[in-house]
């Protein structure tokens, strides 16, 4: 398989800073620009570090929608592509409703 598939171009959103390996692959697969969330903002400045255009600090976001609000923001129509490297009920409300992604992942261990 070549270096671009169907990330090529892509916008990418990565739930959590434990992706940081999926932010070097989404970044190594030629995605036009990636936004990575989390509740602890001292895990964002290495998020930028490796790539991620966007890093957005949800320590303070009340709801799951305000989530998806920062993201609308990031992308106004939505990302290609959204992985959740979490799973919590939280986090897979943000990636089903951050607006018609071609691609939801879930990746984590439970």
């Amino acid at each position: 398989m070549g270096k671009c598939s169907s990330t090529c171009g892509a916008h990418v959103v990565i739930v959590f800073t434990a992706g940081l390996m999926v932010l070097a692959a989404a970044k190594a697969f030629s995605a036009s620009s990636v936004a990575i969330t989390d509740i602890r903002p001292d895990n964002l400045p290495v998020a930028k570090q490796l790539g991620a255009r966007h890093a957005l600090d949800q320590s303070k976001a009340t709801s799951s929608n305000d989530t998806v609000e920062a993201l609308k923001a990031v992308f106004a129509d939505g990302p290609d592509i959204v992985i959740d490297c979490v799973g919590f009920e939280s986090t897979i409300t943000v990636s089903l409703h951050s607006r018609n992604p071609l691609w939801l992942v879930k990746c984590n261990s439970g």
